[in-house]
């Protein structure tokens, strides 16, 4: 800074306009900054990755990444995950935002409103059993 006292401020500093500045200030910025994905709603890599296959074994996720499962069950078990620290602190239109973009999964905040974290079926209590052994919690 010494070296640059005796010269005026605006002869060293660059010329840009203000869009340039804001153009190039994107253009850096955009490769930085990761790209929010359902992945990136869990606690971890390795959480997701137990979580789909889970999924797949109990034949809600197929082979093309399609979700095949009923949205108020589903959402029961976003916010079993969530509760339990599997899923981060997120919103839950996030997590809508996520599940349409990565799945093409349709479901609406509403519905995480009206999910319950515990099976209310028979047919549910298995893949709860499988979450709650896999990531050690407890429904």
């Amino acid at each position: 800074y010494s070296k640059l006292s005796h010269k005026k401020w605006p002869e060293f500093l660059p010329t840009m306009t203000t869009q340039e500045t804001l153009f190039y200030y994107f253009i850096i910025n955009e490769n930085k900054k990761p790209k929010k994905t359902f992945q990136s709603i869990f606690a971890n890599k390795e959480n997701y990755n137990k979580f789909i296959s889970i999924m797949k074994n109990n034949s809600y996720l197929n082979e093309n990444n399609k979700i095949d499962i009923p949205i108020i069950f589903f959402a029961g078990i976003l916010t079993f995950l969530k509760k339990n620290g599997i899923i981060k602190k997120v919103k839950n239109i996030d997590i809508v935002k996520f599940l349409k973009d990565d799945f093409n999964f349709e479901i609406s905040p509403s519905s995480f409103s009206s999910a319950t974290p515990y099976p209310t079926k028979d047919e549910e209590k298995k893949l709860f059993d499988d979450l709650s052994k896999e990531f050690m919690i407890k429904y």
